[in-house]
């Protein structure tokens, strides 16, 4: 057991001690928190040398946030979820960038289909979980749907405002990354997603066993 798992064990028994809740949920909490954190810190730093820092975030944020409510498809570890995030996020980054200025003009349309495939995709299977933590509860669920689609119509109108009240270039670059993001997000709910991610996932694992 390495150093970080200890550490993340004292302070989840520590935490647990103080509030009076399950030490397991805290430990979960925290190791989905650090793993959500160290993946940022790689993302940050590729996108910054790569001079691509503003749009990959811009679709990593707009992904994360959405994700904590909706859902979605997780690789085996939280190692190889961090790299398919990268090799995700990364792509995403290079085509808002050198794209943007050619696809402006088409951007309400743009996000007017993104508007019509998350309508649906909300509809039909947000929350997505996963077999490691599956939502058993009908309310649970209910809920998670509704933050999903508040969100989701936040989006849509914060999207619609800046596209349609300033000719500002960057403030394009970023109605265009976030509709990037929204779009892998709606995708990793869907039954093609989670394909699409166990495939990388497999492929993740087969290149670790070979250099093994």
């Amino acid at each position: 057991m390495n150093y970080s798992i200890l550490s993340l064990e004292k302070l989840s028994n520590y935490l647990a001690e103080e509030s009076g809740r399950d030490q397991e949920v805290i430990l979960y909490g925290l190791q989905i928190l650090s793993s959500v954190l160290m993946g940022y810190v790689f993302l940050i730093i590729i996108s910054w040398a790569l001079g691509i820092f503003v749009p990959v975030i811009t679709a990593a944020l707009t992904s994360s946030i959405f994700r904590a409510f909706s859902g979605g498809a997780h690789a085996s570890s939280k190692l190889r979820c961090s790299i398919i995030g990268l090799l995700i996020l990364i792509p995403i980054g290079f085509c808002a960038k050198y794209t943007y200025v050619a696809i402006y003009p088409l951007i309400n349309y743009i996000v007017l289909f993104v508007v019509l495939c998350g309508i649906y995709v909300i509809y039909k299977y947000v929350p997505a979980d996963t077999p490691q933590k599956p939502i058993n509860s009908t309310l649970q669920k209910k809920v998670l749907k509704t933050v999903s689609m508040v969100l989701f119509m936040i989006w849509i109108i914060v999207c619609f405002l800046l596209s349609n009240k300033t000719n500002n270039p960057f403030v394009a670059l970023l109605v265009y990354a976030s509709t990037l993001g929204m779009f892998w997000q709606l995708v990793s709910v869907t039954p093609w997603g989670y394909k699409f991610v166990d495939n990388i996932d497999h492929i993740l694992q087969l290149s670790k066993e070979r250099r093994d």
